[in-house]
């Protein structure tokens, strides 16, 4: 019997030769795999995602994807709550425990959309937080990267877009840094717009 570690690795290495395919029908991969409780997420740019157990498993769809670089953001932003959280990682895939939720992007579609001011805050705080204190600065923080928990609590499931200011020339550097701050205050905003208030 495989373990864990070989069966990812095995699984990984079939969806990047394959991944085409199976983006077009995300459900039809082969029945070993099925059996072992692979769930197809979804995917990005770069990425294609799938649950095991309770772990995320992105697997990149080109093989010479810097995976470590990957590594070092997410071990970078482990200690603010708001972030999806680095398990471990191979050569062809990276594994974050996987999030309970829902996307923000589906309930506002479905005209659900309702959030706390305190989620909202918690959010923004690790966001402006983790910039000031580590090299990374937040990019993409929208809709279809949030995750609202069963708590009430946002999460943000992608960070991938984060911008590494230490591989900018210093002159670009503030510049990336007071687009950061924009970008975070223009999402907090349209997050505002969906918190039910009780007026007095």
């Amino acid at each position: 019997m495989m373990s864990t570690k070989d069966a990812l690795y095995s699984f990984a290495e079939h969806i990047q030769k394959e991944h085409p395919y199976y983006l077009r029908r995300p459900h039809s991969f082969p029945e070993e795999w099925h059996n072992l409780k692979f769930t197809f997420l979804g995917h990005g740019d770069y990425m294609v995602v799938f649950r095991y157990r309770d772990l995320a498993i992105k697997i990149p769809k080109n093989s010479d994807y810097p995976l470590e670089k990957d590594k070092e953001r997410l071990l970078a932003l482990k200690p603010w709550t708001s972030y999806e959280k680095y398990v471990a990682h191979s050569s062809n895939w990276i594994a974050t425990r996987f999030i309970q939720g829902e996307r923000l992007d589906k309930l506002w579609e479905e005209d659900r959309l309702v959030l706390t001011d305190e989620a909202i805050l918690h959010l923004e705080f690790d966001l402006r937080h983790s910039m000031i204190t580590t090299a990374y600065l937040p990019w993409d923080v929208e809709f279809f990267n949030l995750i609202k928990t069963p708590q009430g609590q946002l999460k943000l499931i992608d960070t991938g877009e984060f911008l590494n200011r230490k591989e900018l020339p210093i002159h670009e550097q503030r510049e990336a840094f007071q687009a950061s701050l924009s970008r975070i205050n223009k999402s907090i905003l349209q997050l505002s717009e969906h918190v039910n208030r009780s007026i007095p």
